[in-house]
């Protein structure tokens, strides 16, 4: 189960730098349609290659929005499933401590034969083990708060990628309402 965290974990990784490294590339695209915008603000003529680009542009957000997206559910799944790991550990341990109760209760409980196990025992083994192996899934707290952080810096980032593309969409705009030869 662990190795299906961390192997959830790693694609979830993945998706935050893909998303990343996209938001970045947009960046200099922006930056990019800004330097086109001066150069056509300075010569007159044909503006049909940043309609491409705007057009370009909008996909690419499109795109990355539904990124975004496909991130947010895997890192609510996540959590879902460290929510149900940690719920069921607890209900193991407080079984664990209801069976060592009634075991004290009994009182002349005979001793064990370590060479040897009942079907019982190796139940109880097995039981033991799924316990420890839910316990070794679980996030430290460690873990979590770096997880939390990233999703937030990338929260952050898109906000400020949207910010970027509403002003290059403004840019745009009064580029093409300002008047030929003003």
């Amino acid at each position: 189960m662990s190795d299906a965290l961390d192997s959830q974990f790693r694609d979830t990784d993945r998706w935050v730098r893909d998303t990343d490294r996209r938001v970045s590339d947009l960046d200099s695209r922006l930056d990019d349609l800004e330097g086109e915008h001066e150069r056509l603000k300075s010569r007159f003529g044909y503006t049909e290659d940043l309609d491409h680009e705007l057009r370009s542009l909008r996909d690419d957000i499109s795109g990355l929005e539904t990124t975004t997206e496909e991130v947010d559910g895997r890192v609510d799944e996540l959590d879902d499933r460290v929510d149900t790991a940690e719920r069921t550990v607890k209900r193991l341990t407080q079984h664990v401590r209801l069976l060592e109760g009634q075991i004290m209760a009994v009182g002349n409980v005979p001793p064990a034969d370590l060479d040897t196990f009942t079907k019982d025992q190796r139940a109880l083994a097995a039981t033991m083990e799924s316990g420890w192996d839910a316990a070794d899934a679980l996030l430290t707290s460690t873990l979590r708060t770096h997880h939390q952080n990233r999703v937030q810096r990338f929260h952050a980032a898109q906000a400020r990628h949207q910010a970027t593309r509403e002003e290059a969409v403004a840019l745009v705009g009064t580029l093409l309402s300002t008047p030929y030869n003003t």
